[in-house]
C-alpha cells in the first residue's frame, strides 16, 4: 500500500506538468515607404534565447515562408497557416521625442504547444 502511495505522489504532478500548455511570442517588424507598401523585415533567432519557449520557434521555418513570398499579406496568412496566431498589430510613428521618424508597424503573434 506504502509503495502505490508513494508512486501515486510521483505521478500525479508528472502529469499535471505534462498538461500545462506553453506560449511563444513572435514580433515582425515592418516598415512603411512613401506609396504606403509595407516591408516586412526578416526574423532572425536571437542569440541569447530568454525563455525556455523561444527555444520551441522554428526560426528556421519562418524563414522558408519569408523566402518563397515577398507579399507582407502572403507571409501574414502563411504564418496563420503554420498555427501563428495575430495578436495585435501596431503602428508607430514618432520616437521617443515625437519627433517625426520613418513609420514602421509591429506584428506579434502567439503560439501555443
Amino acid at each position: 500500500m506504502r509503495t502505490y502511495l508513494i508512486i501515486l505522489f510521483f505521478l500525479l504532478p508528472a502529469a499535471a506538468f505534462s498538461q500545462t500548455k506553453t506560449t511563444a511570442y513572435l514580433e515582425l517588424r515592418g516598415s512603411i515607404d512613401i506609396m504606403g507598401n509595407i516591408n516586412l523585415s526578416e526574423v532572425f533567432k536571437p542569440k541569447h534565447l530568454e525563455t525556455k519557449m523561444d527555444s520551441l520557434v522554428d526560426y528556421n521555418a519562418i524563414r522558408r515562408i519569408f523566402s518563397k513570398n515577398t507579399d507582407p499579406i502572403k507571409v501574414l496568412n502563411a504564418l496563420s497557416a503554420e498555427g501563428w496566431n495575430l495578436v495585435s498589430v501596431t503602428q508607430v510613428l514618432t520616437d521617443k521625442d515625437g519627433k517625426p521618424n520613418t513609420p514602421f508597424l509591429l506584428y506579434y503573434f502567439r503560439r501555443e504547444y
